[in-house]
């Protein structure tokens, strides 16, 4: 679950993120993962494209990704 009406946050979601993905149980498997963006509702809110900007997803290569 990641608050995209907050940008410092974010940064936390993004750090525990590459925690996650350098377990090693994780890292040897080809895991899709979803994130769901909470609050896309609000006028501050980022959309997709920038949460996932933010979130450097577009660097995760090895497996799919989708924002809900």
């Amino acid at each position: 679950m990641i608050d995209a009406a907050d940008k410092l946050r974010i940064k936390v979601a993004k750090n525990e993120l590459d925690n996650l993905l350098d377990h090693p149980a994780i890292k040897k498997r080809n895991v899709p993962i979803l994130f769901f963006a909470n609050k896309m509702d609000l006028g501050i809110a980022m959309n997709e494209q920038e949460v996932a900007k933010e979130m450097q997803l577009y660097e995760l290569t090895d497996r799919a990704w989708h924002i809900q």
